[in-house]
């Protein structure tokens, strides 16, 4: 009996090994993406090196604060974002990238009193969201980008003071397989949903 099952088990590891060059090499990272959109809201010219094609672009990016579509306040948020991407790539070098997002955060309304000095409404937001998205690649050896957005719901105390924070991300597969995830804007919809 003990043969039987000793046979069993080397002919079950051979098995194993004969797979092991078949199966997919794998590979995962995460990335914590920080949003802090506070104090006075306005605007700033930011220049920047896209890392695939190393050209320079400029472009005007909202700063500070939100301002609430719905009341007119303006809005501090904070907000993390864990970005957790997994790469496998078969046999016959398709790579597939599957890319969770999950955003958890606090807002807390505020308005400028007759000296200029915040004030805060009272008015608070609570917020997580999430997605999943994936992409496959013919082949590493080339860089790859690629943007998505996350729709963040500012629910308010009332129906009527709902609206829409958009946060911006890229994520980046260089030539060597290196991934990266960073955040290129944060908006706020014009529009109230309330």
């Amino acid at each position: 009996m003990a043969r039987v099952e000793s046979r069993r088990f080397i002919v079950g590891v051979a098995l194993v090994l004969l797979a092991l060059p078949g199966m997919a090499a794998a590979q995962s990272s995460t990335f914590m993406v920080e949003l802090n959109r506070t104090a006075t809201p306005g605007t700033a010219t930011v220049s920047s090196i896209d890392p695939m094609t190393g050209v320079v672009t400029t472009v005007i990016v909202d700063t500070g604060a939100f301002i609430n579509p719905c009341t007119g306040e303006n809005v501090d948020v904070r907000a993390t974002s864990t970005i957790s991407i997994g790469q496998t790539t078969d046999r016959v070098g398709t790579v597939r990238v599957v890319v969770s997002e999950v955003t958890k955060g606090t807002g807390a309304a505020w308005v400028r009193d007759a000296l200029g000095a915040p004030v805060f409404t009272g008015s608070t937001y609570t917020f997580t969201e999430s997605q999943q998205l994936m992409f496959r690649l013919r082949a590493l050896g080339k860089e790859f980008g690629s943007d998505f957005a996350d729709k963040i719901v500012m629910k308010g105390a009332k129906r009527i003071d709902n609206w829409v924070v958009r946060a911006h991300f890229r994520i980046k597969v260089n030539a060597d397989g290196t991934v990266q995830a960073f955040m290129i804007k944060s908006t706020a919809d014009s529009t109230c949903m309330g």
